[in-house]
């Protein structure tokens, strides 16, 4: 008893995070139906009293999944969200080592033990980081292929790794799928066609199995009427329409002419989206300058010209700066409403239409005419 009372007086106040503080336990607790192991630290809130994270006393079933007792469990606002496992676990035939992650009481991702197959496919774990992720369901959310693997008639690569864009960044994982087993997003073990068109290396599909975006493999093909280039992404829409293709020629669009090896994007009409001035080109009032572009001939907003659905240009760099357009003096890029009005920075302070503007204002010319001071600077710096 006097052991007990000297053990839980012991209080360690954690540095990270500030919030949380921990204590020795005497004996075996039981909290919220587990049994935390006495003589071992159990890290609590400081707000909430609710357990961050102990070592199990004794055996605790969680869903489907029976956790052993010595492994570490961790809470996010009172749920289960990781296992450090002492020993291997079996969840549905499958073993697991390591690390275990659930959302509430399914298992939401764990690392194979060893090479397994699940619906017909063989996974496995051949990294720290290459763990098989579930849906709620308990169906294959994601995995890495133990070997080249033929999936509704396309064989895909083994162990392949796809890169995802995530804002600035990237995410990698293993192949994906959807709940029904198609793949969503994998690499092609080597070049294939799908729908007439020889695809290679990482591939993404809509759900339905459509292609989504996909490199193009072959001599330089063409697709929907347009000379594109090996080893170029081409992306498309739900509907089959090309949305986005490096063309390996000069395109013209309502007579305007786009630099060839450079990245074009369409509206699933088929209009001209974004594209790369081949030259300089007068529109919408306007003389553009010819697009730079980046070292790979991709085009983003800030070094193409962009032109709405109807064909009126939506912006693009000026060719001369400060340049007049429509009366009114503009420097670097410029912008036009849906309509053909104009909108930019001032290079230097103005009147217009009565109003006096100063430089580095931003201004655009509303639908009645009138000049209007805007606070969306970003895109023209």
């Amino acid at each position: 008893m006097f052991k007990k009372l000297i053990v839980l007086m012991v209080w360690m106040i954690c540095l990270v995070p500030a919030h949380a503080a921990s204590r020795v336990l005497g004996d075996d607790t039981t909290i919220n139906g587990f049994t935390f192991k006495e003589d071992t630290a159990l890290e609590y809130d400081l707000k909430s009293g609710e357990v961050d994270n102990g070592i199990l006393a004794a055996e605790a079933k969680v869903g489907d999944v029976v956790v052993p007792a010595g492994s570490k469990i961790y809470f996010q606002g009172g749920q289960l969200r990781r296992v450090e496992l002492s020993k291997n676990v079996f969840f549905h035939g499958i073993e697991f080592t390591g690390t275990l992650s659930f959302v509430g009481s399914c298992l939401e991702r764990g690392k194979l033990s060893h090479d397994v197959e699940i619906g017909g496919i063989k996974f496995t774990s051949f990294t720290d980081n290459s763990d098989i992720v579930f849906y709620a369901s308990g169906k294959v959310k994601e995995g890495y292929l133990a070997e080249d693997t033929k999936i509704n008639g396309l064989v895909f690569k083994k162990k392949a790794v796809v890169e995802t864009m995530l804002g600035l960044g990237s995410w990698r994982s293993g192949t994906l799928f959807d709940e029904n087993g198609a793949v969503m997003l994998s690499v092609l073990a080597y070049p294939q066609k799908i729908n007439g068109i020889k695809f290679m290396g990482q591939i993404e599909f809509y759900k339905g199995g459509k292609v989504k975006e996909g490199v193009l493999a072959g001599d330089d093909p063409v697709i929907h009427g347009f000379s594109s280039v090996t080893g170029s992404r081409i992306s498309f829409y739900w509907s089959g329409n090309i949305e986005s293709f490096f063309s390996k020629a000069s395109l013209e669009f309502n007579g305007i002419k786009f630099k060839p090896l450079s990245e074009i994007t369409l509206y699933e009409s088929g209009k001209i989206k974004h594209g790369l001035l081949a030259e300089e080109t007068k529109i919408g009032g306007a003389i553009l300058a010819a697009n730079d572009g980046d070292d790979t001939g991709c085009t983003h907003y800030i070094d193409s010209t962009s032109f709405y659905e109807n064909g009126n240009v939506a912006m693009g760099r000026l060719a001369s700066s400060p340049q007049k357009v429509d009366g009114i003096y503009f420097k670097g890029i410029i912008g036009f409403s849906p309509a053909g009005k104009p909108y930019g920075l001032l290079p230097w302070d103005q009147e217009i239409n009565g109003q006096q503007f100063k430089a580095d204002d931003v201004i655009r010319i509303d639908d009645q005419g009138k000049p209007v001071k805007d606070n969306n600077r970003g895109m023209f710096y």
